[in-house]
């Protein structure tokens, strides 16, 4: 039983994957993003557009959400903004986040996503619903070891998906976090 507890301690972790030039399971090693100034007042980060790809994390609390911007000449293709979401734990980045174009777009997305990381594991049709109103949409998902990716071609609108690069950690957060939230509501 001891030799089994420290072979799989020696076992080597999973490679994790790099995407946009960012390594996962790795520090983010971006300068922070610069804000403009106009008039003497500091715009938010939303006005100011970056000349390099540089990065804003507005807590040194860990977990930490950011944010990863582009200048907008290097916005990566596959994403509908010069700009991606992160989740940061202990300095080192353990989620992306991105919005994609529209549903119609979804066979070019699912594409490159297959590119990157191989044959999803599952594809299928689903019913997103917005504002009271079901819409056919799809969603596709790699499981490989130490992280998933999922791809919903409809998010927050009609008009974008989304993509959640996680690794294991930071879904085991997100589960946690999700329950934690769940045990605060009111019972019934």
């Amino acid at each position: 039983m001891i030799a089994l507890a420290l072979l799989l301690a020696a076992a080597p972790l999973p490679a994790l994957p790099s995407v946009f030039g960012l390594q996962l399971g790795a520090p983010v090693a971006l300068p922070e993003c610069r804000f403009a100034v106009i008039n003497g007042k500091t715009m938010d980060i939303y006005a100011s557009v970056q000349d390099r790809m540089c990065q804003y994390l507005p807590s040194t609390t860990m977990p930490t959400d950011g944010t990863v911007y582009f200048p907008p000449a290097e916005m990566p293709a596959v994403s509908s903004f010069n700009e991606i979401g992160t989740r940061i734990f202990d300095g080192k980045l353990e989620a992306i986040y991105f919005d994609t174009s529209s549903y119609a777009s979804k066979d070019r997305i699912i594409g490159q996503l297959s590119e990157k990381f191989g044959k999803p594991d599952t594809v299928y049709a689903e019913n997103t619903v917005l504002h009271g109103t079901p819409l056919p949409s799809a969603a596709a998902i790699w499981r490989r070891p130490g992280f998933t990716v999922v791809y919903h071609s409809i998010a927050n609108s009609v008009t974008s998906g989304q993509v959640r690069i996680e690794t294991d950690r930071a879904i085991a957060a997100r589960d946690a976090e999700a329950h934690a939230d769940g045990a605060k509501r009111t019972a019934l």
